[in-house]
């Protein structure tokens, strides 16, 4: 599908730069893609804080002797 837009010649160079695209068309579909890609994802991925009370730790969770390699299995 064809378009038609006018878009700085600056800008479409600092792309091309950016993204190693070899053409004027690659560079734009890179940043097109990876802005829809960017924002797509916070909407799929659930927030940390949606996951209060959801999630359960062991009773004998210490994350400290973890660390220290005394943890219980």
């Amino acid at each position: 599908m064809g378009k038609t837009v006018e878009i700085e010649d600056s800008l479409v160079k600092e792309v091309m730069e950016a993204t190693g695209a070899t053409s004027e068309r690659e560079a734009i579909e890179r940043i097109l893609a990876a802005y829809v890609a960017q924002h797509r994802t916070p909407r799929a991925r659930k927030n940390m804080f949606d996951l209060v009370g959801e999630v359960r730790l062991r009773d004998d969770y210490d994350c400290k002797a973890m660390r220290a390699g005394d943890a219980a299995d």
